[in-house]
Parts: C-alpha cells; structure tokens; sequence
C-alpha cells in the first residue's frame, strides 16, 4: 500500500512540475517568415549509381533573399 501512495505522490507532484499542457496565452505562434518563395525548380532525374536515379536543384542559401546567392542540392 505504501508504494500505491509513493507513486501516486511522485505521479502528482511530476504533474504540478509539468503544469497545464494549454498555454495561457491567448496570441498564437509567430508563422514562418513571408518571404518570397522564389522560383520552384523542375527537376530533371537521370539514372546514378545502384540502380538510383538522382537529381540536383538549386536553394537559396539565405531564404530570406530567395532569388540571391543559390547551392545545388
């Protein structure tokens, strides 16, 4: 019976830590940054290694300025 009550405390006491899992606050989470999404690439997939086929794109190495520097991925 002991241990019934010890774990009852321990899972009580681990919920108080916790707190509410609903946030208080009634303002939403920032989104992610608007800006412009840039051009889509098309990709092209050719055969590789293994029986794969493989494909390069280009991506924006800062998002925030899509259309500027670009890595091929």
């Amino acid at each position: 019976m002991a241990s019934i009550a010890a774990g009852t405390t321990i899972a009580v006491a681990c919920a108080l830590v916790a707190g509410p899992s609903v946030s208080a606050d009634p303002t939403p989470p920032a989104g992610p940054a608007t800006a412009d999404a840039g051009v889509t690439p098309v990709l092209t997939w050719t055969p590789c290694r293994d029986g794969f086929e493989c494909s390069t794109a280009a991506a924006p190495l800062d998002y925030d300025r899509p259309r500027g520097a670009k890595i091929s991925l």
